[in-house]
């Protein structure tokens, strides 16, 4: 993949950090970084590569809403 792996690591890390299933389990890893990985795919030979951090973000946050992830609340991502 042509994108720059720092900005995926960076997206990956910041759900994987705020996101929680619909049972308040935290989102597993691997399938943070599954989601984000195709939602970069698409993008990845974009000619203008300034706003695809946000595009590739965007997409995944809409595929874990499909999925019925959620927003952990303050509370618990102060404990994680």
């Amino acid at each position: 993949m042509m994108v720059e792996i720092a900005f995926i690591d960076s997206i990956v890390d910041r759900l994987a950090h705020e996101l929680v299933t619909t049972s308040g389990e935290p989102v597993s890893h691997d399938h943070v970084v599954d989601v984000v990985e195709a939602a970069a795919k698409p993008v990845a030979n974009a000619p203008l590569q300034q706003f695809v951090p946000l595009l590739v973000e965007n997409a995944a946050r809409s595929q874990f809403r499909r999925e019925g992830t959620r927003r952990a609340t303050a509370d618990a991502l102060e404990a994680g």
